[in-house]
């Protein structure tokens, strides 16, 4: 049946979804087990939620299935470059090896969020599939007095080419 809805895309290419009139989960949301993460004296959070529909737009991660693949010697570099770092499902903490982080810093919802034809009730997000890599480090004395920094950077792939196979971009309707 219909409803009054708000949809809240993020950049984990999640979309949440809540009734408009009473604020309850339109599906359900449920709280699932992510990784810890191997910082020292860092504690993150044991669990994340992670919503049951719609399913995520975009990827979440960076598997071998996933790295460029214009042809075998292309993705053998691929998975070369990404054995190199840290890297697994959307949760995936950074670390002082550094982390591939799919959905990176300019995936999933992004900065230009989304929006609706009310006519069809269809959503509309745009995603790029740009990998970053973020790693943790003690800082340099002008940095801070901080234990560790994060530095996110882009991760390009072989000769130059992406590091995840196409498409670099979507427009994806829900």
């Amino acid at each position: 049946r219909p409803i009054k809805a708000v949809a809240q895309v993020t950049k984990q290419a999640f979309v949440y979804v809540f009734d408009r009139l009473t604020g309850k989960p339109v599906w359900p949301i449920e709280e699932q087990p992510v990784l810890a993460s191997s910082v020292p004296g860092e504690s993150a959070s044991k669990t994340q939620p992670i919503p049951s529909k719609p399913a995520p737009f975009d990827l979440q991660g960076a598997r071998d299935d996933d790295l460029i693949d214009l042809s075998p010697e292309i993705h053998k570099e691929a998975i070369d470059i990404a054995k190199a770092y840290d890297r697994g499902g959307i949760y995936t903490p950074p670390s002082q090896r550094g982390t591939i982080q799919v959905p990176g810093n300019a995936g999933g919802g992004s900065w230009s969020g989304a929006a609706i034809d009310p006519e069809t009730g269809t959503l509309y997000v745009g995603t790029q599939r740009v990998p970053t890599l973020v790693t943790i480090r003690k800082p340099e004395p002008w940095q801070g007095q901080y234990d560790f920094i994060g530095l996110p950077q882009y991760l390009p792939g072989p000769r130059g080419l992406p590091l995840l196979k196409p498409p670099f971009g979507s427009v994806v309707a829900i």
